[in-house]
C-alpha cells in the first residue's frame, strides 16, 4: 500500500472514531468509517480467495470487521446520544432562545 493511502487510512480511522467517541458529527463520522470500511473489509479480507491456511484468519478477519460496521450502521441510526458534544451544543442552543433543529 502506498504512503500516501496509507497516511489517508490512519486519518479517516482517526477522525472518525474519535466523532463517535466524542459525539461530535456524529452521523457525518459514521458515514466517513463505513465508506472506508466496506471496500477495506472486501478487498483485504477477501477469504474467498485465499488459499485454506489462510482463509480461516481472513475469515476472522472480515467478520470482526463486518461487526464493526453493524455497530457503525446503529450509531448512524440512532444518531449522537445524550451525553455527546452534539447534544450539548443543542442543548446550549435551546438556552439561547436560538431555534433548534428538530432530531433526524
Amino acid at each position: 500500500m502506498p504512503e500516501v493511502l496509507l497516511a489517508v487510512a490512519i486519518g479517516l480511522e482517526l477522525a472518525g472514531g474519535l466523532s463517535l467517541l466524542l459525539g461530535w458529527k456524529t452521523r457525518l463520522g459514521a458515514v466517513a468509517l463505513l465508506a472506508f470500511l466496506v471496500p477495506v473489509t472486501l478487498v483485504f479480507h477477501a477469504f474467498w480467495a485465499m488459499p485454506a491456511g489462510q482463509a480461516q484468519q481472513e475469515m476472522i478477519q472480515f467478520l470482526k470487521n463486518l461487526s464493526i460496521a453493524g455497530g457503525v450502521v446503529a450509531i448512524l441510526a440512532a444518531g449522537p446520544g445524550a451525553l455527546s458534544l452534539d447534544a450539548l451544543r443543542e442543548r446550549g442552543r435551546a438556552r439561547d432562545g436560538a431555534p433548534v433543529r428538530a432530531a433526524a
